[in-house]
This record gives structure tokens, sequence and C-alpha cells, in this order.
């Protein structure tokens, strides 16, 4: 069963960061300019997927490894630093649109280059606003090891360790499965 589309900025920047995954014997995922127009139509972006080319797909692979410093920082400060180091590449203008029904401000970059300076806005800005709504320590890489996919925890009780239902799943059997030898 397909995963379901992102319906917010922050989902979007997780999905964008996620397209480098460990767990699969071929982590990259964005392996072509074919994979990116379907990833970034499925992302809620078809108007960047449109002439899409191979040279979008590096900048693009470059901007995830960029966002991804959030997670691997060694303190809240060191992430934001290096949230705002993106943003400071990539003014944005901000606009207030309605979505889906509801008003929502968006932010866009100012003079889009390619597709990654037309992302790294929104992605940026989706995770420094979870890092000052939530705190730093909400960002997190799925504990379900060989997967290093990241999640952003929203549980009331700051109990998330892995990024889905799958890596959660896998665990928890193997776990049953290590309880059932020692029995």
């Amino acid at each position: 069963m397909p995963r379901p589309a992102p319906t917010n900025d922050l989902e979007r920047a997780i999905e964008v960061l996620n397209t480098w995954d460990t767990f699969d014997s071929e982590p990259e995922q964005i392996d072509g300019p074919e994979i990116f127009v379907r990833f970034l139509r499925w992302i809620g972006h078809p108007e960047l997927a449109d002439g899409a080319t191979g040279r979008d797909v590096e900048r693009f692979r470059t901007l995830r490894d960029r966002l991804r410093a959030a997670f691997e920082a060694d303190s809240e400060a060191d992430a934001v630093a290096a949230l705002n180091r993106i943003l400071a590449e990539h003014p944005t203008v901000s606009e207030l649109t309605q979505v889906e029904g509801s008003w929502r401000f968006q932010q866009r970059a100012s003079q889009p280059k390619d597709v990654a300076a037309a992302l790294a806005p929104e992605c940026s800005i989706a995770l420094l606003a979870a890092i000052r709504d939530g705190g730093w320590s909400r960002l997190g890489i799925c504990s379900a090891a060989p997967c290093t996919c990241v999640y952003v925890d929203q549980s009331r009780n700051r109990s998330r360790r892995y990024c889905s239902d799958q890596c959660n799943d896998r665990m928890s059997q193997a776990a049953h499965r290590r309880r059932g030898l020692r029995s």
C-alpha cells in the first residue's frame, strides 16, 4: 500500500530528507530526473516538476544533505544555525494563500534558480518551526538500524523512536523473537 502524500510543509521536508534510505539496498531513492519528477508531483509541487534535469537532482541531493545537518547537529543552536544558513542563501517572499479552504502563509524563494532553491525555504522554515514549537529534541533519527530515516516526534510524551510503523513493527518482532529464544 503506497504512503499517503504529504499534506504540509513539515511532512514534505521529512519526505525530502528520507529520499536517502539506508534500509534499502540502494539508499538513493532519487536516482534520476524521471523519479525526481514523480517525487516532486507526489509531494505537491507539480510546478517544479516540469523541466527538472539531472543537475536539479544533484542540487536536490546537496540540499537534502544540508537539511539533515539539523538532525545530526551537536546542539539545538547548531541545528538552527545550519538551517538559518540555508535560508540566508535562499531569500524568501511570504504570501498569504488559500490552500484547501484555509488560509496559510506560504514562503517561496524570491528568485529560485532551480528546484532545490525553490524547496530550500519551505523545508528550512518547516524544520525551524518544528524546533521553535517543540524543541530540537523532537527531531530524531530512526532507532531501527540499519534505517537512518528522520522524523519529528509529535507525541505527547516524546516517546517516538522510529521513522515509521514498518520500522516500529520490525523492531517489535525482533524483540519478541529474542524473548522467545531466552524462554
